[in-house]
């Protein structure tokens, strides 16, 4: 072959057949380094090719990585909604009536819930990236995976102040509601009195007003009897304030 061509015509004299017993091993030296060095040549084959290998892998999972992070703009959104959502709460919360805040939080949760949904499902897409990657380049890949596990561990902790807000208003609401009810019965019982007054009637008379001349109150009759009711006069300053 070449290598051969190369060596031998310096191993052979000239005008002899071929060479010389006494330069035998001459000769066998460089056919050992003519072998090696078409082993280096198949070695450093192999390896370009399998750089190229690794290299168009690396590509390959790149893409993979751009096209989930792809998909991170509108899993922030989602959070992004519940957090505007949650603002009326926080800001208003304190001067909410119960009956105001409870719809406004039982909304909240359910959008808790599919922003986290969302969150979950996107965590269990980057860590499925990983699965099934040579351990060859699993060190390279997991380094370029840090900016999308970092962008999305970055979601669940603002679901949880968002759940946190839910939670602390929930326990508000229930303590305003025992409150407005006390209120409410006060008021109530005061109205029935003005009106006892203003009829000049007796218990049972009022009891027949309330009930609708039944043996029992309903629910229908109570709130009825308030719409009809006599009202006693708003003070001279809530007069004031109704005509503005």
């Amino acid at each position: 072959d070449a290598a051969v061509a190369k060596f031998l015509p310096a191993l052979v004299q000239e005008g002899a057949k071929g060479v010389k017993k006494a330069d035998f091993h001459k000769l066998k030296i460089q056919v050992g380094i003519a072998r090696e060095m078409a082993k280096d040549e198949e070695r450093k084959a192999k390896r370009v090719a399998h750089e190229k290998e690794i290299e168009d892998l690396k590509e390959s999972l790149k893409a993979k990585i751009a096209e989930v992070d792809g998909n991170f703009p509108a899993v922030e959104e989602a959070v992004k909604k519940v957090e505007e959502a949650s603002q009326p709460l926080a800001v208003k919360g304190k001067t909410m009536k119960s009956t105001e805040i409870e719809p406004l939080v039982d909304e909240l949760e359910s959008q808790v819930k599919f922003a986290r949904e969302e969150v979950a499902e996107y965590r269990k897409e980057v860590a499925g990236l990983k699965d099934g990657i040579a351990a060859e380049v699993l060190g390279w890949f997991a380094n370029q995976c840090k900016p999308l596990d970092s962008k999305s561990s970055r979601l669940e902790p603002r679901l949880v102040k968002i759940t946190g807000l839910c939670a602390r208003f929930r326990t508000e609401a229930k303590a305003k509601a025992v409150t407005e009810l006390a209120a409410l019965e006060v008021e109530a019982i005061k109205m029935m009195k003005f009106h006892q007054s203003a009829k000049s009637l007796s218990p049972e008379a009022l009891f027949e007003a309330i009930s609708g001349k039944k043996e029992a109150v309903s629910k229908k009759a109570f709130l009825s009897f308030f719409k009809t009711c006599e009202k006693a006069a708003p003070a001279e300053d809530e007069k004031a304030e109704a005509k503005e």
